[in-house]
């Protein structure tokens, strides 16, 4: 039976405590808190269980292509030239196209806060899937000085110091790093279900040294040559190094929120079991001294390794700015929204479909329906034709035609047949069409959803050969269906989906809040992965569900719960 991430997270907190991993030193430094992150990752996908924690795509093996713009960067912008800054930014490398221009969600309102308190500055940025996104020359300060440097030398000399250089590990160290490895080999391992899990801890540990220790001096050189009072980061996993090098110069280093954190988010939880050395608590070396938290819900979310006086609510102002913007958007109340993910598409469209076919009067059943009363309809005119009586055409004929020739009262008596005809025709017509207004009243007065599928970009090119079930649901659409299908395949906001939409089904737990904080009855499906949600789920903000028919059922009961303060 495959793990959940609780166990996983259970197992590997064990091993932490048993060989009091966090404080382990191997050559002078702590290892373990390098590369907890990376390896519980490594973990989770040999488990086969996704990871949720965002990860800077890492500077690995560049081509002669991109060398020559990252020796040009290397020279022109490099972060130990320039003057003395208040602070140092070191901002998330991945952007967001806003503004008219890429920038970084989570920091681009620093530099004009700091502008504000007559604060100097410099933000150091990393290549993102080896490229730049922000222009040297587009950013300036209030003073007109140009304020970003990139850090491509330092990461190109570690690469190729990596690479080029080996660690001699003493036998004890060695052996140290053997008995670990194969404790978690054993832990997470089950012959029954034939997992079998294999690291080589080693290797890991030696290339996360030497990236640590080759970062470290360079940065001990910025920070010595620039002397802020302050660092910014966004990601710890990431900024090791430059957490170490601002404490050894003892710099506050300030680590501002990007992703969702809980108890199994291990870039920020520490139980204190795993804190231990020699039965006491001992600090982490590699963490910031404060966190600054979307929200006061965030502040104790997890087990951080800092005091709460230093867990501090700061907001989120790129998905405040979207909220302002969408906020007062009028809720369509029966706009079902579903965001996809690559990893549970099938099952979710197989869902979706479901969904709106319970929910869908199909356009094909009414017009078998008209189809077949009209066909009676026409049946009964003509049983109605040949009932008329010929003695009252002929009567009527006569009395009208008097003193007319034969062949003129015949003919009369023809006109008098047909205007009878003619009147049950009408009078059939007329009961006929106030029936349809009648049936189209109903039909009007019933609830009509809208049911739409938002894909996420890696599903875009492959949607329509991978999940069938959405080629079906379009069939659904039509004049005459309660139940409209719709399919967003391209970029768009998720905010505005969120602000439109009174219901979604989601299992991405940074969608999830988003969601909540726009006021939509949230849903997820059964998953291994609901852990991640569990205090949502427990505290019935949430509802999981397990069929379409419990999702019917929920969509018509449940209440929304205002939750959008305590998150952002």
């Amino acid at each position: 039976m495959a793990l959940t991430i609780k166990e996983v997270c259970e197992k590997f907190w064990n091993i932490e405590e048993k060989y009091e991993l966090n404080h382990m030193e191997i050559q002078n430094i702590y290892p373990w808190q390098l590369i907890r992150v990376q390896l519980f990752s490594i973990i989770k996908n040999k488990l086969g269980i996704s990871k949720h924690n965002e990860e800077i795509e890492k500077y690995n093996n560049p081509n002669a292509k991109l060398l020559k713009s990252f020796i040009k960067s290397s020279l022109l912008y490099k972060p130990e030239s320039g003057k003395q800054k208040d602070v140092l930014i070191f901002d998330y490398p991945k952007k967001v196209f806003f503004n008219e221009e890429y920038q970084d969600i989570y920091s681009y309102f620093i530099p004009k806060t700091l502008d504000k308190f007559n604060q100097s500055y410099e933000l150091i940025e990393s290549p993102y899937l080896n490229k730049h996104y922000t222009p040297n020359w587009k950013k300036k300060d209030k003073n007109g000085n140009r304020y970003i440097k990139y850090n491509d030398k330092i990461l190109i000399e570690s690469y190729i110091h990596r690479n080029k250089n080996k660690i001699e590990f003493t036998e004890e160290e060695l052996n140290k790093i053997n008995l670990i490895e194969q404790d978690i080999e054993n832990s997470f391992s089950d012959i029954e279900s034939r997992i079998i899990i294999t690291i080589d801890l080693e290797k890991i540990i030696e290339d996360s040294i030497l990236n640590f220790k080759f970062q470290y001096k360079k940065y001990l050189e910025i920070f010595e040559a620039k002397k802020p009072k302050k660092i910014i980061i966004i990601h710890t996993p990431e900024n090791k190094s430059i957490i170490a090098a601002a404490k050894e110069k003892n710099i506050e280093v300030i680590e501002l929120q990007h992703e969702i954190i809980n108890k199994y988010n291990l870039s920020y939880n520490y139980p204190k079991k795993t804190m231990h050395k020699n039965g006491k608590v001992k600090e982490i070396a590699y963490f910031p001294d404060k966190m600054l938290t979307f929200g006061e819900y965030w502040n104790t979310s997890c087990s951080y390794p800092i005091k709460s006086e230093n867990i501090i609510t700061m907001g989120f102002p790129y998905f405040r700015m979207h909220y302002e913007k969408y906020k007062l958007n009028n809720k369509n109340k029966n706009q079902i929204l579903f965001i996809s993910e690559q990893r549970i598409g099938k099952d979710l469209t197989k869902i979706a479909y479901n969904l709106a076919m319970n929910l869908a009067e199909k356009e094909e059943t009414k017009e078998i329906i008209l189809k077949e009363e009209k066909e009676d309809y026409e049946d009964e005119i003509n049983k109605e034709t040949v009932k008329i009586p010929i003695d009252i055409a002929v009567k009527k004929a006569t009395s009208i035609g008097k003193n007319k020739s034969k062949n003129e009262i015949i003919k009369l008596i023809d006109e008098m047949k047909e205007e009878i005809i003619k009147n049950k025709k009408d009078k059939k017509q007329k009961i006929k069409e106030e029936k349809e207004r009648k049936e189209w009243e109903e039909f009007n007065s019933k609830e009509k959803y809208e049911i739409v599928y938002k894909l996420s970009p890696e599903e875009y090119k492959t949607w329509n050969e991978d999940y069938l079930y959405l080629n079906k649901a379009l069939e659904i659409n039509g004049p005459k269906s309660t139940v409209t299908f719709r399919i967003i395949k391209e970029e768009t906001t998720d905010y505005k989906l969120f602000a439109d939409s009174e219901y979604c089904i989601n299992l991405n737990p940074k969608s999830i809040y988003k969601s909540l904080a726009f006021g939509c009855k949230t849903f997820i499906i059964e998953d291994n992965e609901n852990e991640y949600v569990e205090d949502l789920i427990t505290k019935n903000i949430i509802n999981k569900i397990n069929s379409v028919d419990e999702l019917i059922k929920d969509i018509k009961n449940r209440e929304v719960v205002n939750i959008m303060k305590i998150f952002f």
